[in-house]
Parts: C-alpha cells; structure tokens; sequence
C-alpha cells in the first residue's frame, strides 16, 4: 500500500472525520475509499464517452423502429403528471 501526503480543506476534512467516526471506520479508510469510488466513477463516465462515440443515430433508429406501437403493459404506463 501507498502512502501518500495531501492538502485537504479544513471544512471537508471535518466532514471526513465525523462520517468517519458515524460509520466507525478510520478517516484513513474513509477517504481511500471515497478515492475509489470517486476513480470509478470516472472511469465509467470515460467508459461511456467511449462508446457514444461508435453509436450510429441511423442504426439506432432502425433497431428501434421494429418495436410495435402498442399501449404498454398495465402497471408499465407513465405517471398522469
């Protein structure tokens, strides 16, 4: 494991620290695994970008043109408002 040295804002590092102390785990591992969330997230979010870029409108629009225009199912209906 890494060790590494960080700046942190006072006000987030108090957040940190009492989230910590509710969910009685170290900051320490609050705040890695806060990091890891946080890499996932980007990582998906570049996963995305990724493959919106291979997406064909035109394809798309035929895949969904083959979908019946039907009522959708009872219980599968969009809210009145």
């Amino acid at each position: 494991m890494t060790t590494m040295r960080t700046e942190v804002p006072d006000a987030i590092y108090k957040q940190a620290v009492a989230m910590a102390e509710r969910e009685k785990v170290p900051v320490e591992r609050l705040l890695s695994l806060a990091l890891a969330q946080a890499m996932g997230a980007w990582q998906t979010e570049s996963i995305i970008a990724e493959r919106a870029k291979r997406g064909n409108r035109e394809k798309f629009l035929a895949v969904l043109s083959k979908a019946p225009d039907v009522p959708p199912m009872p219980g599968d209906e969009l809210p009145a408002t």
